[in-house]
């Protein structure tokens, strides 16, 4: 809207001034920005009244008009007698008398002051109310602050803007330790206070500041006195590291009013694109904006705006509803000035949006337009998953040595899932003796918190942990009485309370009273507590239970590991979270050849198992170890579930997977295949069944060609699905390289999960070993066969602590538009019987096609490049388990072959046979009698045949046993 504005400065000696004068204009529908009247040669002159045209946001019916002006210079003193607005659309016009300085050395030292609106469609002006703002500054060691502290109280009608505390009324020096200090603040009546943004600009050595509360007293007696806590550090280098806190009316959980706002800005990667220039960020919502937040301290690095680099920013502030734009600049200060900057990411994990800005520019005033300050409209606007704010206060008890130096994480447990680990880290010294420390936890509604794991993994010297209890506080986000109906069945009482404070929050306790030390006691360091109340009485019927764990090391050569083996068990809906196997209590040496070792898990009763997630951690020499099976045994039932492995766990056997997810396999299926195995007089293998249940994700990952890019830490991946994760899964053995995550390779994996579904997106990091552990990944693909779908996760940035955003781990979620699409596959065991005759056996690479009545699947390899160690010797049976296209109930022929590579290409093929199952896990064979020479120089020299069905079971000679893996001198065409 264009509007008028007339400046009358007053006539009298001194009043005139050459600075930058600033108006915020504040009506019914909100406020201006700053209107910036920039000053003319014979400006603001005494008696003078000085016109200008500016366009201003409607605001509605002004009610009150800020006057500041930018104070550089020292004597530029400035007496105001009015200004009058006029609306050119409306024609209204509008006064605001002031009749006062504005100066470091007149009146109250003030240079901001709010005039109340006279005019049309205001009946009464407000008036302007004196404000008494008292500032305790807390007892903690070193609580004081020699920075520059400001204000800004938010009201009923508008704010005060930013207001620095210069002028205390106490006598000393402002803010020390343990001191009230009191401000007067003048404003246009704010009626009902309702919140105070506070901070400091961190200038000066020692400028942490540990505020306790800040009390506001308004002059008008017709609204109340306002309390907000704060009992929080405002310092770069404690809790949070900010220096800004926004303060609501105090409540039970400060945390929970506010919302999250993580900021990520990319400097460009050209020449000089960094700055040392004090960079700004405006942020203007639909509900609000926020003032001129100081960008000072990153998250991720001391040296902001760096070229090429991501810089991390945590804010928190009410919610400013959709963003519309952001001002983003810097003040040109310091030699370094110029800045370009590349893009801006605003992501709000409780909106679960995040808003891009592109700017590919210059900020410097002699690179292009000369502009140092940009209004940015959003781009891009990504919806994410909604997340809530948890309120965790985790209380360490008061016995000797109780504190502990490790990464304390928690997860939590509810009536809809569970949260992820979340390692509990600020900036502070955290888990002292008889300390409480608050953290914020953004995660999903997880519903009715049913429990929590906490703990930590350290076994270094001072880890050891004595933890009293744990708070967690949420919204109520249902009616008490319709959250107690949602429990589950046989835990009626109420496992949370109603905050006595805040009837909106809710509750949850667990007090746990004991150590975390892997060195005495019960050598635990991580552990499930159900909810009680304040007092340590449990509140759930639900009892903790005690499994008891066999696991069964196979009778092949080498099977035994010295690893450090992890046990995760799943039931219906929740889990124990992973768990180290550490003592057994049948064998002091845990996972010999042959051996059953029997360890005891306690944990909330689980219901039904549906599946255990097992590994190792690779250590030592020797890691690599053959599963046969685990059981357990549910203690509330008495019923023992099988888990049945029969594959290596090692890098340079089998698939190279050292973490498998195993299904409980059913009773029904353990009969099909104890009736499999008598009639063919060979060993069960259940593999065909455990591919049935589960689900086989390929991952192909993409590093770049960039130099430099490839990196030798050790990789992970978390798959995150619309039921479940995978939780972290080592990606150790590529499918296509030795050397995996070179520059320019695609290196491929398999992993297995149940219950995960269609991925939503992923996690992939490293943990930065190796001498080259930087590593730029250009995307991640993901195929799963089952769905017939693949997924595309771009990523296109650097891993590394000294590159890009500085951080070793990155969340990526695919690209919708490009998910491709092809005809679901189907699981088959394809078991291959090489002949008993002299060099039966081929160190060629075998594939296969199968063909129905009017489908194929296409030619197949049967197994990669890092698994064919060891297949088609003399003699043996090799079993495998492929995912490809169904190509129908019945198999009329198979085509199979070789490349005719290697030293002993040559292969002598006994038989295929070929397993399906169908939907009611019955099971149906197709024999494929060959007997034949595959080889150049043998027979006809073909080395691909074509093999049709026998009609009928064939009944396996003895002769053909599982291959087992023995010193036997090689053979020609045996590897």
């Amino acid at each position: 809207v264009p509007w008028y504005i007339w400046v009358y400065t007053s006539n009298i000696n001194e009043a005139s001034t050459d600075a930058e004068v600033n108006l915020v204009l504040y009506g019914h529908n909100g406020k201006s920005d700053n209107i910036k009247l920039r000053s003319k040669s014979d400006a603001f002159e005494a008696g003078q009244c000085d016109e200008f045209k500016v366009d201003i946001v409607d605001v509605g019916t002004p009610f009150k008009l800020r006057v500041s002006y930018d104070d550089k210079k020292f004597f530029s003193p400035w007496h105001l007698d009015r200004i009058e607005m006029e609306d050119l659309k409306t024609k209204k016009q509008y006064k605001f008398h002031c009749g006062r300085w504005l100066s470091k050395l007149h009146d109250d030292k003030q240079v901001i002051r709010e005039l109340p609106a006279e005019g049309p469609g205001i009946s009464r002006p407000l008036p302007v109310v004196k404000y008494m703002v008292n500032v305790y500054t807390g007892k903690k060691t070193n609580a004081e602050t020699d920075a520059n502290v400001f204000i800004n109280i938010f009201g009923e009608c508008g704010d005060t803007g930013e207001r620095p505390l210069e002028y205390s009324l106490k006598d000393g020096n402002k803010f020390e330790r343990n001191k009230i200090d009191s401000f007067i603040i003048e404003a246009v009546s704010l009626k009902q206070i309702r919140k105070i943004r506070i901070g400091h600009d961190g200038s000066n050595p020692g400028a942490g500041w540990f505020l306790d509360k800040v009390v506001v007293h308004p002059e008008d007696q017709h609204y109340e006195s306002a309390t907000f806590g704060c009992n929080r550090w405002l310092a770069v280098d404690e809790d949070d590291g900010q220096l800004v806190r926004e303060l609501t009316l105090t409540t039970t959980a400060q945390h929970l009013d506010k919302t999250t706002y993580n900021i990520r800005i990319k400097t460009g990667d050209i020449f000089q694109a960094g700055t040392d220039a004090d960079v700004y960020l405006k942020i203007f919502g639909e509900s609000g904006d926020t003032d001129k937040i100081q960008l000072r301290t990153a998250n991720n690095t001391s040296n902001k705006f760096e070229r090429g680099r991501t810089d991390h920013f945590t804010f928190e502030f009410d919610d400013l509803g959709k963003i519309e734009h952001i001002i983003i600049g810097h003040n040109a200060k310091n030699f370094e000035a110029r800045w370009f900057l590349d893009w801006i990411e605003i992501d709000i994990p409780m909106r679960g949006e995040l808003y891009r800005f592109v700017c590919n520019r210059w900020l410097d005033k002699n690179e292009g337009d000369g502009k140092i300050e940009l209004d940015l409209i959003p781009s891009d606007i990504i919806k994410k998953s909604h997340a809530i704010p948890y309120e965790v206060t985790v209380f360490t008890g008061d016995k000797s040595g109780a504190r502990t130096d490790a990464d304390v994480f928690i997860q939590m447990y509810g009536l809809n899932g569970k949260t992820e680990e979340i390692i509990l880290k600020n900036k502070s010294a955290l888990f002292e003796r008889k300390s409480v420390d608050k953290f914020k936890i953004e995660a999903p509604d997880i519903g009715q918190i049913q429990k929590i794991r906490i703990g930590h993994n350290s076994e270094k010297f001072g880890s050891a942990w004595y933890l009293e209890k744990v708070l967690i506080q949420r919204h109520l986000n249902e009616e008490p009485e319709k959250r107690k109906r949602g429990f589950k069945s046989g835990r009626s009482q109420r496992l949370s309370q109603i905050s006595a404070t805040d009837p909106n929050v809710e509750e949850y306790w667990f007090v746990c009273r004991q150590w975390f030390d892997k060195s005495s006691g019960d050598k635990t360091t991580v552990r499930e507590l159900l909810p009680t109340d304040e007092q340590g009485n449990v509140l759930s019927d639900r009892q903790e239970l005690t499994y008891e764990v066999h696991v069964f090391t196979s009778d092949k050569s080498g099977a035994g590991t010295v690893a450090n083996v992890f046990l995760t068990i799943y039931g219906a809906s929740e889990d124990t979270g992973e768990r180290e196997l550490q003592q057994s209590k049948t064998n002091r040496n845990k996972f010999e050849r042959n051996q059953e070792d029997v360890f005891e898990i306690k944990a909330a009763a689980l219901g039904k198992l549906k599946k255990i997630k097992i590994r190792h951690d690779d250590s030592n020499t020797g890691s690599a170890w053959y599963l046969d099976r685990v059981e357990i045994t549910d203690p509330e039932t008495n019923q023992k579930y099988h888990f049945v492995c029969q594959k290596w766990l090692a890098t340079d056997k089998d698939d190279g997977l050292i973490s498998r997810e195993i299904p409980a396999l059913e009773n029904k299926a353990l009969r099909l295949a104890a009736a499999r195995e008598s009639s063919a007089r060979s060993s069960v293998d259940y593999g065909l069944e455990m591919k049935t249940i589960a689900t086989t994700y390929k991952i192909s990952v993409i590093t770049s060609n960039e130099f430099g890019s490839g990196t030798n830490a050790n990789v992970y991946i978390i798959i995150f699905g619309e039921n479940n994760d995978t939780g972290k899964v080592p990606l150790v053995t590529s499918k296509t390289y030795s050397d995996p995550f070179d520059r320019g390779h695609t290196d491929e994996f398999e992993i297995e999960a149940m219950d995960i579904g269609e991925p939503k997106k992923i996690k992939i990091g490293h943990d930065d070993s190796g001498f080259r552990p930087d590593w730029f990944l250009e995307r991640v693909e993901i195929d799963v066969p089952k769905f017939g779908r693949i997924w595309i996760f771009p990523c296109g940035k650097w891993l590394s602590i000294s590159k890009g955003d500085c951080q070793l781990e990155v969340e990526l979620y695919p690209q919708t538009m490009a998910i491709e699409v092809y005809t679901p596959h189907v699981s088959y065991e394809i078991k291959v019987f090489t002949s008993n005759v002299s060099g039966a056996g081929t160190d060629a690479n075998v594939h296969i096609e199968i063909y129905g009545v009017e489908k194929t699947t296409g030619q197949v390899m049967l197994c990669g490049k890092t698994d064919r160690k060891g297949k088609f010797r003399t003699d043996s049976v090799d079993t495998f388990v492929l995912e490809l296209e169904d190509v129908g109930k019945d198999i009329e022929k198979i085509r199979i072959g070789h490349d005719n590579r290697g030293f002993g290409a040559s292969w002598h093929l006994d038989h295929v046979e070929i397993r399906r199952l169908d939907k009611n896990q019955k099971t149906k064979t197709f024999i494929f009698s060959c007997r034949r020479w595959l080889a150049k120089g043998e027979d006809d020299g073909s080395i691909v045949r074509d093999l049709l069905s026998e009609k009928g079971q064939l009944q396996v000679p003895e002769r053909y046993n599982e291959c087992e893996e023995t010193n036997t001198q090689d053979e020609p065409g045996g590897s």
